[in-house]
């Protein structure tokens, strides 16, 4: 690596202001790298916002999270605490280039900047970018270049979505079949090769989604976007929290991390607009 002794140097500088609060906060930061996070945050898109919008920032952080994960495996670079162990605010298990959080919040900033027609949709997606990228330096896990490899790898991810989605989109809304069998065909070929617990989760995650997305689109099981404030917010905060039950109730039944992607997987893709419809009386 590049300029390695000169990036330790930085954020050793950095650090310097390191205390109880400041480290609780970027601590806290760390959440929006964690799976937890992306999960509520489709999960409330999915039901609260759109439930198209929620379909494809599932299968966007899916292939995202997928080819960062090849590119950590190709690359090899340790994270900057595996070389100063002084430098862990937190610990990570996994080789540090591209920064998947980086990447993740480059694509994330990217759809606030394209979908809020609003004059604060530049400033809060660079924000967004920004903090969230300077965190995962200031944690130690990762190197000013790791994040700069996560930003370009998540800005080409993103031109080729917004370049794609659209035409993907129309091309499974007439072939539902064909596309569900295309997701199937691609999990069990990246199974067949791969099998570190994140390839699992996503590849598990993707086969949840895919199968509730073509029963209730099959069976027009979603309801419309809602308009007000107050409604999507409240579906959004009903959508979380009813996957964490799932989640909860399904572990406490069988404590499998794979069923337990499934069963919140299926419930935000497959029955939970119903249950709103029917407990709510969305439409």
């Amino acid at each position: 690596m590049f300029f390695i002794d000169e990036q330790l140097q930085l954020i050793c500088f950095l650090q310097q202001w390191r205390g109880p609060i400041v480290d609780w906060l970027f601590r806290f930061l760390n959440v929006f790298d964690t799976n937890y996070y992306i999960s509520s945050l489709i999960a409330f898109i999915w039901i609260g916002c759109s439930w198209r919008w929620g379909v494809r920032l599932g299968f966007l952080v899916i292939a995202s999270g997928w080819v960062n994960a090849m590119a950590k495996l190709t690359f090899a670079l340790p994270r900057p605490f595996h070389i100063d162990p002084t430098l862990a605010i937190v610990q990570l298990h996994d080789y540090g280039f591209p920064s998947g959080g980086a990447q993740n919040a480059m694509i994330i900033g990217c759809l606030i900047i394209y979908l809020w027609k609003s004059c604060f949709a530049w400033p809060v997606g660079i924000f967004y970018i920004l903090l969230i990228s300077f965190s995962r330096v200031f944690l130690g896990v990762h190197f000013p270049v790791d994040v700069l490899g996560g930003w370009c790898l998540g800005a080409v991810i993103f031109f080729a979505f917004i370049q794609t989605y659209r035409r993907i989109g129309s091309w499974a809304t007439r072939r539902p079949e064909a596309a569900l069998g295309i997701c199937l065909a691609i999990v069990l070929a990246i199974s067949c090769f791969f099998h570190d617990f994140k390839t699992v989760f996503l590849m598990t995650s993707l086969t949840a989604m895919s199968v509730g997305v073509y029963f209730s689109t099959r069976y027009t099981l979603y309801f419309d976007p809602p308009r007000s404030i107050g409604k999507i917010f409240g579906l959004g905060i009903f959508g979380i929290f009813s996957a964490v039950c799932v989640a909860l109730i399904t572990w406490a039944l069988l404590p499998s991390t794979t069923v337990q992607i499934v069963a919140s997987g299926l419930w935000i893709s497959l029955a939970a607009s119903p249950f709103c419809q029917k407990v709510f009386g969305i439409r």
